[in-house]
């Protein structure tokens, strides 16, 4: 929930997400980051509604963003984005559907999704697979921005392998839920997986500390959350 009324709270929150886009583009001048990977510690602590936020900033600046399903397990970016294909991920990994009947518009001009079918068997071969590396790489030079929505890096190892070929990667962390040893054993995996971590999302941050944080207000499902972007996670 956010923790500030007023209009002031409400301007800081609706440029979160801005101002999270702009410190991921400049946070690399000699290698623009392309593709991205959202990753949690733990499960149910904003990471989807964090990841659609950012791809919908990026859309909004004119740049083509594809929003890419990989939490095979709990898939929450079609509800979230309410957009439902009729193929996904392991349609066109498989060869039985091209990129462009698998991806669908994302209700709002330059935004795009590309679902995962529900029960595919071992994700994480799939997701260690040639052709998700190869596919990855097709993506990346179609679309200007490649956001990949992973399963917590604790619960699953998929969020470790799609981070390792990833060009960057955000961990998203609850405040007043985050345990200090979830984020740090997370942050491990990631580092060994040769993951590019890049910042934290602070989820439902105090915007009264606006100052330090940012808050992001999300109508639909009522959340807030602070970023420490552009520098790299402790």
């Amino acid at each position: 929930m956010p923790r500030k009324n007023g209009s002031a709270g409400k301007v800081v929150m609706q440029n979160a997400p801005r101002t999270l886009a702009a410190n991921i583009r400049f946070s690399s001048v000699d290698k623009p980051i392309h593709t991205l990977a959202v990753v949690s510690s733990v499960p149910s602590k904003g990471k989807t509604t964090v990841a659609v936020g950012l791809g919908k900033a990026f859309a909004a600046s004119g740049a083509p963003v594809l929003m890419i399903e990989c939490d095979m397990c709990r898939r929450s970016l079609a509800s979230v984005l309410a957009t439902h294909g009729n193929y996904g991920l392991y349609s066109v990994l498989s060869g039985r559907r091209s990129v462009q009947e698998a991806v669908v518009m994302a209700g709002m001009p330059n935004l795009y999704l590309l679902d995962a079918e529900p029960s595919i068997p071992n994700p994480a071969a799939v997701l260690q697979s040639r052709r998700f590396h190869e596919l990855a790489d097709i993506l990346a030079s179609m679309y200007s921005y490649v956001i990949f929505d992973t399963p917590p890096v604790n619960a699953f190892v998929d969020a470790a392998i799609v981070s390792s070929i990833a060009d960057a990667t955000l961990l998203v962390a609850c405040q007043g839920y985050a345990h200090h040893e979830d984020v740090a054993d997370a942050r491990t995996q990631l580092q060994q997986a040769d993951a590019h971590v890049i910042g934290m999302v602070l989820n439902c941050a105090d915007v009264e500390n606006s100052g330090k944080y940012y808050g992001y207000y999300h109508e639909k499902r009522n959340v807030s959350y602070g970023m420490l972007a552009g520098n790299e996670a402790s």
